[in-house]
């Protein structure tokens, strides 16, 4: 494999590594039901392993490896669950990566589309919080806490992403929950989120 596909395989695990959407497929998961439903098991760390020590021949053994998580997530956990919704959102992110790869070092079957449009980067929101602002106060925070119980899950992993990319202070997991600590947003983020 190229180095400079390789590189950029390992910025897309790398990226999935450490956004909070994916942290319950970063390590292997290792339950006796589990083990009973999933035959072939896949996680994050394993394929930037193999990835890491050049077990790939190809791109596309990457990209099925990454599918065979979100496929493992889908078989096992109830559909509608949040973990199975997750895994729906990043399959489709990562097929879209998949198709830029193929089009940014030519290796899919189709010619290199002029002006094609890329995916959302899997850890940039895509409205602008880059200033942080002053603290919150006690309105602006309950009218996030208002608006993000409405959200769709497009909109609340947005929220995520800035969050863990801007405020990762506010983010705290408490068994398998992530938590928004309200008290620690600041007043940019509350109005951003107020506007979805």
């Amino acid at each position: 494999m190229m180095a400079q596909l390789q590189q950029k395989l390992l910025e897309i695990i790398e990226n999935l590594i450490n956004n909070p959407i994916s942290l319950e497929f970063v390590d292997p998961y290792d339950d006796e039901d589990y083990n009973k439903v999933i035959i072939n098991k896949m996680d994050l760390t394993t394929i930037k392993k193999k990835l890491e020590s050049n077990r790939y021949l190809n791109h596309s053994e990457f990209f099925k490896d990454l599918d065979l998580v979100w496929k493992n997530c889908q078989l096992y956990n109830q559909k509608g669950s949040i973990i199975y919704k997750q895994s729906i959102y990043l399959e489709q992110q990562c097929k879209s990566l998949q198709k830029v790869i193929e089009d940014d070092f030519n290796l899919g079957k189709k010619k290199k589309k002029q002006n094609s449009e890329r995916p959302p980067n899997l850890q940039q929101p895509s409205f602008d919080f880059r200033l942080k602002n002053k603290p919150s106060n006690e309105a602006s925070r309950l009218k996030f806490c208002h608006t993000i119980k409405n959200l769709e899950q497009e909109q609340l992993i947005k929220i995520i992403n800035y969050l863990a990319e801007f405020q990762p202070e506010c983010l705290s997991r408490e068994e398998d929950k992530l938590v928004i600590d309200v008290k620690k947003l600041d007043s940019k983020a509350c109005e951003q989120v107020n506007l979805l």
